[in-house]
């Protein structure tokens, strides 16, 4: 039986931090570990995440590059929500009904220097190059193919769209 990721929450590594490109948009959390990387560390493979809607790109308004893994994306809490246990990186404000989970998934290098697109148990799933991950769908990560993938966060008729593209 395929273990879950909603199964097993400590698969993932306590010591994540996220290296985005300095920008503008103020939904990106900054990490003053990111001073602390070492020079393998920059040289390793990493990913350009830019928006590929009109609603991403009022939230997202450049790409970042994406070089610490893994790195969380969720949305903005709401007015008393409670904070998830999981520092999210990249927050996109949405509004009721949600599309978009608190923690809505998590982009993972692998040891293979390949990326997965993994839903962390979303309400609404995650749709990778065309393909629905989530708990309703069969699988819940996605391998990022070489020439990259649209994301959707949120399901068929959301309108938050990001492009992910391995560098």
């Amino acid at each position: 039986m395929k273990r879950r990721l909603s199964e097993g929450p400590n698969l993932l590594s306590g010591g994540y931090v996220s290296l985005p490109l300095p920008s503008s948009s103020s939904n990106i959390v900054g990490n003053p570990l990111n001073e602390a990387l070492t020079e393998i560390e920059k040289t390793l493979p990493g990913l350009r995440l830019e928006p590929d809607s009109k609603e991403a790109k009022d939230q997202l308004r450049e790409p970042i590059i994406i070089g610490q893994f893994p790195f969380f994306i969720g949305r903005e809490l709401s007015d008393n929500e409670k904070k998830p246990s999981l520092r999210v990186q990249l927050k996109i404000r949405d509004s009721k009904p949600f599309q978009i989970s608190r923690v809505h998934l998590v982009v993972q290098r692998c040891q293979d220097d390949q990326f997965l697109v993994r839903d962390l148990d979303s309400k609404l799933g995650t749709i990778v190059a065309g393909k629905a991950i989530g708990r309703n769908f069969s699988d819940d990560f996605f391998r990022v193919p070489e020439q990259g993938a649209t994301i959707t966060l949120g399901g068929v008729s959301s309108p938050y769209n990001f492009r992910l593209t391995p560098i």
